[in-house]
């Protein structure tokens, strides 16, 4: 009797050993940590002269130049002047994005406006900015 349960308890312990070793071999690998990284065309654009009530947009293009994909998290403009749209969804490895500013040039002189971009990247906030001059209109 002795033998026959000192059998039945080897038994369980190599088929829960095997069952073990097979839920491990079966575990898929950690995916890849990879890293955001952006790479943007142009971080400053001078818009030049422009006239009251020429409201002025310009794109900004980011790629994402690194392993993982990159998340433009939250886009700020400096003022209420200022509007900006983004790309919201992911930017995979070596795709584009964008942040489009617009400028509201309701009243004459030298503007500098610049938007804030939060990202997932290394880099993590950078700064986009926006310079021109509002003339007079003519009469």
């Amino acid at each position: 009797m002795k033998n026959l349960l000192l059998i039945a308890l080897s038994f369980l312990c190599i088929t829960a050993q095997a069952q073990l070793n097979t839920a491990t071999a079966l575990k898929l690998s950690p995916e890849k940590q990879g890293t955001a990284a952006m790479s943007w065309e142009e971080e400053s654009h001078n818009f030049g002269s422009l006239e009251i009530g020429a409201d002025a947009s310009y794109t900004f293009v980011v790629k994402n130049t690194g392993d993982a994909d990159l998340e433009l998290t939250n886009v700020k403009p400096s003022c209420s002047c200022t509007v900006a749209d983004y790309t919201k969804t992911a930017i995979a490895p070596g795709e584009t994005g964008f942040v489009t500013a617009s400028y509201k040039t309701s009243k004459a002189g030298i503007f500098s406006k610049t938007v804030t971009v939060q990202t997932n990247s290394e880099q993590g906030t950078i700064i986009l900015r926006l310079r021109g001059e509002v003339a007079k209109k003519e009469m």
